[in-house]
């Protein structure tokens, strides 16, 4: 972090010069006590938590600056929503007692440091009063301690010293409450902070800050606009350190030929791959492999917008940043970097890939209550045909928010930020106790919808989806029993006392993350499934939507899109189902001939014209050019397909199959002398064909009256799961 004192030439104001007076004025006077504890702050136990409810921190004997900057942070973090870490507050207090006890040199203010320094002045202080270095942990304490809060009274030592806001290296909502106004209501990015540093060149920082700090004023950016453009700007730092320019002009003086192929330069490095001696601490702030990608024509896009902007505002810009060179970048600049604006990028494909199949989608259903379950509790996990066992993840918001994703297909965002009651009525739809009974259509859902402005934020979601919502609620209750109202239905589990704060996206796909290698999320192919990539999920619901025949009008409404064209780069281009769908308009044997059954005995089937293998006691719905290796496992197939008009066949063939089995067995144990192994591979298979028949026929049975075919009504028999999402499971144990 770069020192608030030196930024831009701004002078922060010493102690007793304006900054302490300030900071001092904003402490409520519970807070300007010499001990802070449950006799002198007001709901101490509440802030400090069970634990620390009757523990102190003593502030006598601490420098009276840096006291006050102590007790301002503590005030801050409990505003912030953070417990009272008396642990770490009264070790750093006591710290600085005895360093000002024993004569040591400390700062006029904390403000003069970096985060860094303040940590190598508590390790000096604490070598000096024990005879030893801090162990790790405890130094781990002190950086977490000065982590946000530091920042914060950097911003507010900035704010007290008339400095603009966008001085500071770190833009982040949490610590600098003047940034609300800039913000829209739904902002997927607002947790994100836009840390500057990462840009090397101070001339290059200075004029980023200054240039979106005007346009996010103006309404021109959003935050996530700053987020990801700041990052692009990081390229261009470390391609003018690499080539060792620093200067705005780049060293060409308006010279166009020059100009040009330093522009060019630039596209080549972006394409160029990275070596080992990569200087970049994130993957972020690496550079794109190749030359037309999404990340390549961006960058070289916003370095394109930052020059039209500082060259159509040099003057301005040489006057607020104090700094002459800017008012020699002429308009050429804003030109010559449009190189790679008319290389369009490649339409995207319609990629299968994206499409998680059923297979995936089985395994995710079957475990999704590992991610509810509490770690003391272990599940066994069947990997590769080997049986292991993972504990539970205890995170039930998570399964929640996943399952809310497979079933309505919404982004990452939309889930995670939507209010605490995102359900409304429907008019029209009749009362809502015979919408529940029906299982139809029972409520509108209302998403936190922030990508596309004016696009639709609501879908119709029926009652699974409603008792997901139903059930977050009252965990929240429960889990938050002192708060009257919440702002978000998922929220951060740390340093959010009052439940202000949204879930965090990067915990939610980091768990997701581990989840899947957990219990072995694979797609039919045996590849895994990749779940901290959620939009996966979004892909496969429009998928499966496009494919049951919904118009594109229809569709594009679902899933919130500006144009249909958008919508149709989430349908994944599957083989399989363009099959099913040629196949159903006109139908060939396997040599090729047409298939000579009539359109109205297709009809009487009420499969959808998909149907031309005729079963004694039902219909195969495999596409006629595609082999089944499965024998005379139909009953337990799941594209197996039958009806009420089999209904007598079906229980002829379960009583026909159990009287089969029950002589076998006879016959077994009077040649044997012992009864026959329910394990035997004769018998094992008789038992799977009665189950399946079991099934059929209770299904069938359901389904007598309103005449609708059955389709793999067997398929569980083997120990196949079907997509079903059950968030309650993790609370009636294994």
């Amino acid at each position: 972090m770069a020192r608030p004192g030196n930024v831009a030439g701004l002078r922060l104001p010493t102690a007793g010069a304006g900054l302490h007076d300030g900071l001092w004025a904003d402490l409520p006077a519970p807070w300007r006590s010499d001990v802070l504890g449950p006799d002198t702050v007001p709901g101490w136990a509440e802030l400090a938590g069970p634990s620390n409810a009757g523990q102190v921190v003593r502030l006598d004997g601490v420098p009276w600056p840096l006291r006050v900057e102590l007790a301002w942070m503590m005030r801050w973090s409990a505003g912030d929503g953070q417990r009272i870490q008396r642990g770490r507050s009264g070790n750093v207090a006591s710290l600085l007692r005895h360093a000002a006890a024993s004569g040591m040199a400390l700062p006029p203010s904390f403000t003069v440091l970096d985060q860094a320094a303040v940590v190598r002045l508590l390790q000096v202080a604490f070598e000096s009063r024990n005879g030893r270095l801090p162990s790790r942990d405890t130094v781990a304490h002190w950086q977490h301690a000065f982590a946000a809060c530091f920042q914060a009274l950097c911003v507010r030592a900035i704010e007290l010293s008339g400095g603009e806001w966008w001085r500071f290296d770190v833009w982040k909502p949490r610590i600098d409450r003047r940034l609300d106004a800039l913000l829209r209501p739904v902002e997927p990015s607002r947790p994100v902070a836009v840390y500057w540093r990462n840009i090397e060149q101070g001339w290059l920082r200075e004029a980023a800050k200054w240039q979106y700090a005007i346009r996010l004023g103006a309404g021109g950016y959003c935050w996530s606009t700053v987020v990801h453009r700041s990052a692009r700007l990081s390229f261009l730092s470390r391609w003018l350190a690499d080539r060792g320019i620093d200067e705005p002009a780049l060293g060409a003086d308006g010279d166009a030929d020059a100009l040009r192929t330093l522009c060019r330069d630039f596209e080549r490095w972006l394409a160029e791959p990275r070596d080992g001696r990569d200087r970049s601490n994130s993957a972020k702030l690496r550079p794109p492999r190749a030359a037309g990608t999404k990340v390549a024509l961006d960058t070289m896009a916003t370095v394109r917008d930052f020059y039209e902007f500082m060259s159509s505002n040099c003057e301005e810009a040489a006057v607020a940043l104090g700094d002459r060179r800017w008012s020699a970048v002429a308009d050429v600049y804003g030109t010559l970097w449009r190189l790679g604006q008319g290389r369009r990028r490649a339409e995207p494909a319609l990629r299968a890939e994206n499409y998680v199949d059923r297979a995936a989608m089985s395994r995710i259903a079957q475990h999704l209550h590992v991610l509810g379950a509490g770690a003391d509790e272990e599940f066994e996990v069947v990997v590769d045909g080997n049986a292991c066992t993972t504990p539970g993840f205890g995170d039930p918001q998570a399964m929640r928010a996943l399952a809310v994703q497979m079933m309505t297909g919404r982004r990452r965002s939309e889930v995670l930020l939507m209010a605490f009651d995102p359900r409304s009525s429907i008019d029209g739809l009749g009362s809502a106790e015979d919408r529940e009974r029906s299982g139809a259509v029972v409520a509108r859902l209302t998403y936190a919808q922030s990508k596309i402005e004016g696009a639709p934020d609501s879908i119709l979601v029926d009652q699974a989806v409603c008792e997901v919502v139903r059930e977050q609620q009252e965990w929240l209750r429960a889990a938050y029993p002192g708060v009257a109202e919440f702002p978000h239905l998922f929220v951060q589990r740390m340093s959010n006392r009052e439940a202000r704060k949204p879930y965090p996206s990067h915990t939610y796909g980091t768990t997701l993350g581990k989840f899947a290698r957990a219990v072995a999320v694979r797609d039919g192919q045996g590849r895994p499934v990749p779940m901290n990539k959620t939009h996966r999920f979004r892909h496969t619901r429009l998928t499966e939507l496009a494919e049951m025949g919904l118009p594109v009008h229809v569709l594009q409404r679902y899933a919130g899109h500006a144009s249909p064209r958008m919508s149709m780069h989430y349908i994944a281009d599957r083989a399989e189902h363009q099959e099913q769908v040629f196949l159903a308009t006109t139908k060939f044997r396997a040599d090729g001939r047409e298939f000579p059954v009539s359109h109205e005995v297709h009809d009487s089937l009420h499969l959808f014209d998909r149907a031309d293998r005729f079963l004694p006691n039902g219909y195969c719905m495999l596409p006629p050019l595609q082999a089944c290796d499965k024998g005379n496992a139909c009953l337990t197939c799941g594209e197996f397909v039958t009806d009420a008009t089999h209904l007598d066949a079906l229980r002829e063939q379960l009583a026909a199959t159990m009287a089969l089995a029950g002589r076998r067995q006879e016959q077994f144990r009077e040649r044997r002398g012992i009864e026959m192994p329910e394990d035997n591979v004769w018998l094992r298979e008789r038992l799977i064909e009665a189950k399946a028949l079991e099934n059929l026929i209770a299904r069938l049975e359901e389904e007598a009256a309103a005449g609708r075919p059955v389709r793999g009504g067997g398929a569980g028999a083997r120990g196949e799961v079907l997509v079903s999402i059950d968030t309650t499971r993790h609370r009636r144990g294994p």
